[in-house]
C-alpha cells in the first residue's frame, strides 16, 4: 500500500488541467473529482477520480468525455467499474509518484556508446536533435505490443503547446536507445515519454533520461514533479526522489 496520501499528486494534475483550460473545455471540481471535459467534442479528456463519492458527477460528464484520460484512484472501485462498462475505454495499472523536490534529483552519467540529444517537436527545437519520428518508433519498440499507435503519438506530441522538451538518448550510429520529457506548469513538472530499448535495459539509460528531463524542468521554474510509472520503473524513478503515493488505474481512448 502506498505510503503517503495523494494529495501532492492530485495538486500537480490540477496544475497541468488549470494550463490546459480553454474555450473548448469544461472544468469538473467536485467531491473526490476534478479535470475537464471537453464542450467542443474535439478537446482531450483530463479527469483525476479521487473516491466513489464522485460516482454521480462521473456518471454525469462521462458522456461528455471524448479521446482522453480518465485516472481513478483504487479507493473509487465503483467509478472504475462505471467507466468498465464501456468497452470503448482500455485500461492499465500504474503507480502515481510524485518528488517534492526535483532540485535535489542526482546527475547520473548515460553509459558508454550513448549520446544525450534533444528531440525536434516543433520548429522552435535544436535542429540538430533527433527526429521526433524516430523518438516515437523507438518508444514504440521498447512497448508492449498494441498498447499504443505510434502515428497517434506522434500527432499528440506535435498537438502539445509550446513548452515540453523531449530527450532521446542516441548510439554511436545514430539508433535511438531511450527517451523522456517533462512539461512544466508553473512550479509542477509531469515527466512522461520515458522508454528504454529492451537490449539496453538494466544499464541506467532509463535513469539517466530521466533525469535530463528532471533537469530541463528545473531550469524552467519546476521544484516538483509528478509521473504515472509501470512496475517495472517505480525501483528507477525511487532511485531519483520519487515517493509512490496511490494505485492507480488509468483508463484510456482514442479519438
Amino acid at each position: 500500500m502506498p505510503d503517503q496520501a495523494p494529495e501532492a499528486y492530485a495538486a500537480a494534475f490540477d496544475a497541468r488541467c488549470a494550463a490546459a483550460e480553454g474555450p473548448g473545455t469544461r472544468r469538473v471540481d467536485g467531491f473526490g473529482i476534478q479535470g475537464l471535459v471537453p464542450v467542443d467534442g474535439e478537446s482531450p479528456t483530463q479527469l483525476l477520480v479521487l473516491d466513489d463519492r464522485a460516482f454521480d458527477v462521473l456518471s454525469a460528464v462521462l458522456p461528455l468525455a471524448s479521446a482522453g484520460t480518465v485516472r481513478v484512484h483504487e479507493a473509487a472501485g465503483r467509478c472504475a467499474e462505471l467507466i468498465r462498462r464501456d468497452r470503448t475505454w482500455t485500461s492499465k495499472a500504474v503507480t502515481a509518484m510524485v518528488c517534492r523536490d526535483i532540485r535535489t534529483v542526482p546527475e547520473p552519467l548515460l553509459p558508454n556508446g550513448l549520446t544525450l540529444r534533444p528531440v525536434c517537436r516543433v520548429r522552435e527545437d535544436p535542429p540538430d536533435g533527433v527526429s521526433l519520428t524516430d523518438a516515437v518508433a523507438a518508444a514504440g519498440r521498447a512497448m508492449p505490443a498494441g498498447e499504443v499507435s505510434t502515428a497517434a503519438l506522434v500527432t499528440y506530441l506535435r498537438s502539445l503547446p509550446e513548452g515540453p522538451r523531449l530527450f532521446a538518448a542516441v548510439d554511436d550510429d545514430g539508433v535511438v536507445r531511450g527517451t523522456s520529457g517533462s512539461r512544466t506548469f508553473f512550479s509542477d513538472a509531469y515527466v512522461f515519454f520515458v522508454n528504454t530499448d529492451p537490449g539496453w535495459r538494466r544499464r541506467g539509460v532509463g535513469l539517466s533520461v530521466t533525469a535530463a528531463a528532471l533537469r530541463s524542468a528545473v531550469k524552467s521554474g519546476a521544484t516538483r514533479a509528478s509521473l504515472d510509472a509501470s512496475g517495472p520503473g517505480i525501483p528507477l524513478y525511487r532511485r531519483l526522489g520519487f515517493t509512490a503515493v496511490a494505485q492507480i488505474t488509468q483508463f484510456s481512448r482514442s479519438g
